[in-house]
This record gives structure tokens, sequence and C-alpha cells, in this order.
């Protein structure tokens, strides 16, 4: 009576804790980046970096989703429930205490009554208990895996957002430029079919080439939006907090080319070492661990119940021993499905393997494939701009018309368009290089110690040029 009092007293009791839908819609639109918060999530993530607190790199923007992101803090939250869980698979289930009573009409005895209490207690040994805690501590690994992946997934965003940012900025700078001259050279255009020096087709074209060029100037508008949505998005806050102009990627537009994007060596280390891979070879563990533990629910599980009996002036001391005796197929269906679950198991690590060697293939192919049509776009440029500087001296001195002038210029700021979607290509070769690998090639996250969500640079890391 003692032990079940103190147990009573030990309990936790259930604080209702309700939330209102409206509330936390409320709460997310007036969210902001908490620059303390970011500053404290630097430093725990890259001791070494500084941030002036204005300036957001890759690394900043990373701390800012760390801190403010609902799906890295759902995700959080998910291994902290699975690590409580694998806490309560350690603990051993209690005992069952059942009180009895007896009254006996005309009973010789002097007294007619009999108390008794008695208990169940199930041994918790053996496979059956290292299967549970197992297969619960694998749970936890898994959701702490799980938690890498969304972190991994929203710093790729935020590096696209970036790259689709920054280079979009520089593209409306050009298409500025092409608007303008287009301008120009409809207006040369008109006074030329009003001389009778040109036709009226002629004008027409121009006319569609404008219209083309203001088509592509709300488009790279739209794109320039669409990743500022993106990136609010994955830091979890406003768009009208951010501003454009404070993103801090100096090198965008000069890559840099790596001598080979991974050594052969370094390929098994590297498909190893990703999280989805991880993942599966721990769902692999989980389900044998789960066949253990059908195997042995096919052996009786014990209990033993001592009690104590006061009956009638005499004092007993009763002991129970149980069995709990298997299905009657001996568990056999269990153990089959078990072993199906086992095999697809098996089946999925393979898949997941084979799916990640394709991958790290085909990013190195798009990798190499990107940075031919950017070494070629910037030869068109450099060669576009030798035409379109001989044709603006040719202008001043007279030599050249105003129409023949706005085209090698519109052709030169073509070429610059055509650089920068190979430079993007680029960008999104790398991005895809690194998500093959799982690891940052380039970048202030380079920074980032190894212990952190977002591992520091590959021990491989590829040369540069």
């Amino acid at each position: 009576m003692l032990a079940a009092g103190a147990t009573l007293v030990a309990c936790v009791a259930y604080n209702p804790s309700p939330i209102n839908p409206a509330v936390v819609l409320q709460q997310q639109s007036d969210k902001t980046v908490d620059l303390p918060a970011v500053r404290s999530e630097i430093a725990r993530l890259a001791p070494e970096s500084e941030w002036d607190g204005h300036r957001w790199d890759s690394l900043a923007l990373l701390a800012a989703a760390l801190t403010a992101n609902p799906d890295i803090a759902n995700a959080r939250a998910a291994v902290s429930t699975a690590q409580a869980e694998a806490k309560a698979a350690d603990q051993s289930p209690g005992p069952a205490l059942s009180l009895t009573t007896e009254y006996a009409f005309n009973a010789p005895e002097a007294s007619p009554w009999l108390f008794g209490i008695a208990s169940d207690f199930t041994i918790d040994t053996g496979v059956r208990r290292q299967s549970r805690v197992d297969i619960a501590g694998l749970n936890a690994r898994i959701a702490l895996f799980d938690y890498l992946d969304t972190v991994w997934s929203v710093r790729l965003t935020i590096r696209r957002a970036m790259t689709e940012i920054l280079l979009t900025q520089q593209e409306i700078l050009i298409a500025n430029d092409l608007t303008d001259i287009r301008r120009r050279q409809l207006l040369a255009m008109e006074h030329r079919v009003s001389a009778g020096a040109a036709s009226y087709v002629e004008l027409q074209r121009v006319r569609a080439d404008l219209a083309a060029n203001q088509r592509l100037l709300a488009d790279v508008n739209s794109r320039a939006a669409a990743a500022m949505l993106s990136l609010a998005a994955a830091i979890g806050v406003s768009v009208d907090t951010l501003d454009s102009r404070e993103l801090d990627w100096p090198d965008i537009g000069t890559p840099h080319r790596y001598t080979d994007p991974l050594p052969e060596s370094c390929q098994s280390e590297s498909l190893l070492a990703r999280s989805d891979v991880a993942r599966a070879s721990l769902a692999y563990d989980q389900s044998e661990s789960a066949l253990h533990s059908a195997i042995a629910a096919q052996y009786p599980a014990l209990h033993i119940g001592p009690g104590y009996t006061w009956e009638r002036g005499l004092k007993k001391l009763p002991f129970s021993l149980g069995l709990v005796l298997p299905p009657l197929d001996f568990n056999r269906a269990a153990i089959d499905a078990a072993n199906a679950r086992l095999a697809e198991a098996g089946s999925k690590l393979e898949a997941t393997v084979s799916s990640a060697l394709n991958a790290l293939e085909l990013a190195q192919h798009n990798y190499r494939a990107a940075w031919t049509q950017f070494e070629k776009s910037q030869q068109q440029r450099r060669f576009e701009e030798q035409l379109a500087a001989q044709a603006e001296a040719r202008l001043s001195a007279g030599a050249m018309d105003r129409i023949d002038w706005s085209i090698a210029q519109l052709a030169s700021l073509m070429a610059k368009l055509d650089e920068i979607a190979a430079i993007q290509s680029v960008r999104d070769s790398e991005t895809l290089l690194e998500d093959t690998l799982r690891r940052p090639l380039d970048g202030p996250e380079l920074a980032i110690k190894a212990d952190q969500p977002i591992p520091r640079g590959h021990p491989c890391q590829p040369d540069r040029l």
C-alpha cells in the first residue's frame, strides 16, 4: 500500500495546452529574423566565423533558418520525441497488483475474514527486451537523420534562391539596357522608314524585338520575386523582412572549376556518408531486430507472482509462475511477415545506394557539361564585346549609323545574358553535386564544425583550377 501511494504521489499531472490555429497563423505572419539568435547560431556552428549583422551570406541565412524555419523545428521536435520514446522503451513494464478480500459465513475460525494481495511481474529480459530497446533506439537515430535531411534540404533551397536572386539582378540590368537600345533602334528605324530607306516590315520586326525584350524583363522580375519568396519560406519569415541588396556572395559570377568533382577513391566514402543511405541501413537493422523479436515470441513469456494472504488468522505467502503461450502457429505468421519486411528493407537499402551512385554520376556529368557551355559563353561574350567596342568607335568617328551600332550593342548584351545563363547552369550543377555528396564544396559553410547538422567540406575536397 505504501508503494502504491508513493507511485500515485510521483505521477505527473496533465495540464491542457490547446493550440489555436488562428494564433499560429498570426505568429507566422509576424515572424521576423531574430538577429541575436542568428548571431548565437553562427557562433555555435562556426566559431571562427565573424558576422557584421548586415551582410547575409549563405552561412548567416542557414543560421537564420535554424532559428525560424518551422520544418526544421518540427524535425527537431521529432528527434526529441524519438529520443524520449527510446528512453521509455528501456523501462520494464510495471507489476500488476490485485487486492482480494473474502467473508465466510459461519466460519469455525476466530475471524471470518480473508485478505490478500497478489502481484504479477513480467520477466523482461533477453531478446524480447533487447529487441524493443534496439528498435526504439534505431527510431531515434532515424529521426536524427530525418532532421539532418530537412536541414540539408533547407540549405539547398537557400543556395538555389540566392543564386537566382543575385543572377537575376544582373539580368535585370542587362534587360533594361536591351530595352533602352531597342527603343533607340525603333526610333532610328522610324526615321529610316519616313525617309524611304527602310521598309515597314523592318520596322515591325524591330517593334517585335522590343516587345520580346519587355517580356524578357517582366519574366526576369517575376523570377526574382519568386526566388525571394522561396528564400523567405526557407528561412521561415515574411518576404517583407528580407532585402535582396543585403545578400552577400561576392564570387557568384566567377565560379571556380574543380579539376575533378570527386576522385574515384572517395566515391564509396561519400555515398556511405549520405544520410539517406544511413537511414536505409538503420531501417534494415530495425527490421532485423523486429525479426529477432518475432522469433523470440514463439517461446512462452514468463511471469512470476509473489503475494501475501491473511486467511482468518493464518499468514500465507503464495507464489505463482505463469506462462503466456505463443499463438497456435508458434508465431510462424509473424515470423514470415518479419522476414518479408527484412527482405524489403534490404531491397530498399540496395535501391538507395544504387540511386545515390547514379545521382553522383549524373551530377558529375552535368557539372562537366555546364562548364563546357560556360567556357563557350565566355568566349562568345568576349568576341561580341570586341565587336561592340569597334562599333562604338566607328559611331563616334561617323563611320557607322545608329542602326548598325545598335545591332552590335544588342549582340554584346545578348551574349552577356547567355553567359549569365551559363553561370546559372554551373551553379545549379554545383548544387546538384553538393546534394549527391551531402557536403558543401564552397562558401562560408566550409567553416562549420564537423559535429553540426551541415558537415564541413568533404575530406576528399576536389582541387580547383
